[in-house]
C-alpha cells in the first residue's frame, strides 16, 4: 500500500502501536504507522518477556518481529520517519504564534477530523487551524451533546474518556452513558470511581479505569528519580489497595 491520505495514522510502531494498526486494518481502515525509530518499541530491546498473551516467555525481539510480519500481512503502511503534529492548547487558548507544525516528507494526513468540544467557539477556532495547515482535510465541528456525536459513537470500536470530567465530585458527563452501546469496551482514564463509569456499568458496558495508567507513571517516575528498577508489584498492590 503506498498511499498519500489514510483513515488512520499512528504514531509510535510499539507493541500498542502495531496492536492498533492489526485491529484497524481488520476493521477496513487504510492505516499508516509512523516511527521514527526502530519498530517494536522498548519491547524490541526487552530481553526476555513473560506471561504475554499467547507466550509464556518470548525475546523481545522476536515478539515485536511476529508482530510487524501480522501488520505487514495485512497491508499497513509502516513509514520509518519522523512526524510532527502539534497543537499547543492551555485552558482553551492557543500558544506558539497560533499555529498548527505539520511536519512530514511523505504528506500524510488524516481524510477527516471530528472536534467535540463543550466550547463551540474554542472547537471552531482549532478547526480554522487544521483547514489552513490541511485545507483538503474535512473538519466536522460539534459539541458533546450533539446528536452528530452519538451516531458516530454507535459505530465506534473502542470509546476513550481522556478528559479530567468525574475526577472530582459534581463533574458533568462526558458524553450521555446511554450513547454509547453496550457491546462497546470504554476506556476512563479517570482512576477515581465516577457516575459516569457507574451508569456504564450497570448499562452492560465493559469498563476500565486510569488505575493501571496512574500505576505506570508512577513507576516511570519512581525509575527516573532513583535510577532503580520500580517495585511494580509491591507499588500495584498498594496502589488498589489505597482504592479500595
Amino acid at each position: 500500500m503506498n498511499k498519500d491520505t489514510y483513515d488512520l495514522i499512528i504514531i509510535g510502531g510499539g507493541v500498542a502501536g502495531m496492536t492498533a494498526a492489526i485491529y484497524a486494518a481488520r476493521a477496513g481502515l487504510m492505516t499508516v504507522i509512523i516511527e521514527k525509530a526502530g519498530f517494536g518499541g522498548q519491547a524490541a530491546l526487552t530481553a526476555k518477556i513473560e506471561n504475554y498473551p499467547s507466550f509464556r516467555e518470548i525475546e523481545g525481539f522476536e515478539l515485536a518481529a511476529k508482530m510487524k510480519e501480522q501488520v505487514d500481512a495485512l497491508g499497513v503502511d509502516m513509514k520509518p520517519n519522523t512526524l510532527t503534529m502539534r497543537l499547543n492548547v492551555t485552558a482553551g487558548r492557543l500558544f506558539n504564534e497560533h499555529r498548527i507544525q505539520y511536519q512530514n516528507k511523505h504528506g500524510h494526513g488524516a481524510r477527516q477530523i471530528t472536534l467535540a468540544n463543550r466550547t463551540a467557539a474554542n472547537a471552531e477556532r482549532i478547526a480554522a487551524l487544521v483547514k489552513a495547515a490541511a485545507p483538503e482535510c474535512e473538519v466536522v465541528v460539534t459539541s458533546p451533546t450533539d446528536n452528530l456525536l452519538r451516531q458516530m459513537l454507535r459505530n465506534v470500536e473502542l470509546v476513550l474518556q481522556c478528559t479530567s470530567l468525574g475526577l472530582h465530585e459534581g463533574d458533568a458527563l462526558p458524553v450521555p452513558p446511554e450513547w454509547i452501546p453496550v457491546n462497546t469496551p470504554v476506556f476512563d482514564f479517570v482512576y477515581t470511581p465516577s457516575q459516569f463509569k457507574e451508569r456504564l456499568v450497570a448499562q452492560g458496558n465493559r469498563v476500565s479505569n486510569g488505575l493501571e495508567m496512574l500505576l505506570q507513571q508512577g513507576c516511570k517516575s519512581f525509575e527516573l528519580w532513583t535510577g532503580q528498577p520500580a517495585p511494580v508489584e509491591a507499588m500495584r498492590q498498594a496502589l488498589y489497595q489505597n482504592e479500595e
